[in-house]
């Protein structure tokens, strides 16, 4: 782990594990190792999912329904990625936005990419 750490040059590690050869986990580290979110998943995508030019642009995190977990996940993914977390559904370059259901919706102009379903999740570690 800690080879892959020097790679990140201090900033957050995102590591996304397999599950059947398929994306399964979300796991974020920060700069001493210590897990900040861990996300097990399932991963589907639109049919007629289109190019995105996100990696030209810094996404926002947006948190959106009434459950306080939504808000500490939104909070929690703006923290752990260093970006910006708003309310604000209407900003064409948002990128992440949890709701209810469980779902993480990844949002490029108004364009669905792919939809994440939270089939569970940790916040809160310690050393």
């Amino acid at each position: 782990m800690g080879e892959v750490l020097h790679l990140a040059h201090d900033d957050p590690l995102l590591i996304v594990g397999e599950f059947h050869v398929n994306p399964g986990s979300l796991a974020i580290y920060d700069s001493n190792g210590l897990c900040l979110l861990s996300i097990h998943m399932t991963v589907s995508y639109p049919e007629n999912s289109k190019f995105s030019k996100l990696k030209l642009v810094k996404p926002v995190i947006v948190g959106t329904g009434r459950s306080e977990l939504n808000l500490k996940l939104a909070d929690a993914l703006a923290s752990s990625l260093s970006l910006q977390r708003t309310n604000d559904t209407s900003d064409p370059r948002y990128a992440m936005v949890y709701d209810d259901g469980g779902m993480i919706d990844f949002i490029d102009s108004g364009n669905l990419l792919f939809k994440l379903k939270v089939k569970s999740l940790k916040l809160d570690f310690s050393e």
